[in-house]
């Protein structure tokens, strides 16, 4: 990486094996966390990946997330990670300070799981101001998931919350919609996209962000892409971020999930695909956004 053009981050990498130094009380045995660092790092140096946002799987990965900054800290942007349903609690919201002071996490990751959870829907509810008066207080970026059609009051749920906090950062992991998890009525009969009204205010008036999974197989984006470009024509490149969810998702089989070949051609998805994104624009989406979110790396002077 260098001062003449922004960082490439891919926003939504899964590295995750775990070794018995790294395992918590608690944890419980799943059968793909994500791929070594090592394969990772490789995977980055084939496409020109400068750094990656890594995502933990649950609570107990954050062990072996916090030794993977120490040793790569240089490639790993960390985003700690709460048991969202008592996030709000005395035992979290002392951890967090230290996630951030002692070993160099840069964020907040909030999903609370499963949809049970009061926090699931009521977030921005009272009850879970003490979360947020500390993040406001950290100035910690957050990153909320969307399930798309499962997670029907998020956004909603995101107005309130920046009601109240309206300086928070959030970047919405997962964007809109999730695979063919997408609302009735999202693509007409004549193939014109329809995003919320109250979603487009939210991001275009809030420190909103949308992660988008361009190239990744699980994802979809309706006929010709056309959801992606939507997205584009209605938010513009500031507010997207791009993420591979390499590793993770039961979408990539073992080889796919350690092949530089299809990681590249991931990070090649927008080049490749999206011709109306121009080369300017495009840096902003994998990399320049991200780079301003968490303090990972030079921008223009102007920023």
């Amino acid at each position: 990486m260098t001062a003449s053009r922004m960082p490439v981050i891919d926003v939504h990498m899964h590295v995750g094996a775990y070794e018995p130094q790294d395992w918590m009380p608690g944890m419980l045995p799943v059968s793909n966390r994500g791929q070594s660092p090592r394969d990772m790092l490789r995977c980055m140096d084939a496409a020109g990946v400068d750094m990656a946002v890594m995502h933990t799987c649950d609570v107990w990965g954050m062990r072996y997330a916090a030794r993977m900054l120490r040793e790569h800290g240089e490639r790993f942007i960390g985003v700690c990670k709460v048991d969202g349903g008592t996030a709000h609690l005395r035992t979290a919201l002392d951890a967090i300070p230290r996630h951030v002071d002692e070993e160099g996490f840069r964020g907040l990751y909030f999903d609370p799981w499963p949809p049970a959870l009061d926090a699931f829907r009521n977030f921005h509810a009272p009850t879970y101001r003490p979360l947020w008066d500390l993040v406001q207080a950290l100035r910690l970026p957050v990153c909320v998931v969307s399930y798309g059609t499962d997670s029907p009051d998020l956004f909603a749920g995101l107005v309130g919350l920046l009601d109240r906090y309206p300086d928070l950062t959030v970047t919405v992991v997962h964007g809109l919609y999730v695979g063919r998890k997408t609302p009735p009525g999202l693509i007409d009969a004549d193939g014109r996209v329809h995003v919320e009204p109250s979603i487009v205010e939210l991001v275009r008036d809030c420190d909103v962000y949308l992660e988008i999974l361009a190239g990744y197989p699980g994802a979809w984006f309706g006929p010709d892409d056309a959801v992606l470009q939507c997205l584009y024509n209605t938010f513009g490149p500031r507010k997207l971020l791009w993420g591979s969810e390499f590793t993770k998702a039961n979408a990539l089989s073992q080889e796919q999930a350690r092949s530089p070949t299809f990681y590249a051609r991931q990070v090649g998805y927008l080049r490749d695909h999206c011709p109306y994104i121009p080369a300017a624009d495009r840096a902003w989406i994998l990399g320049g956004n991200a780079a301003r979110i968490y303090g990972a790396g030079p921008l223009p002077a102007d920023e």
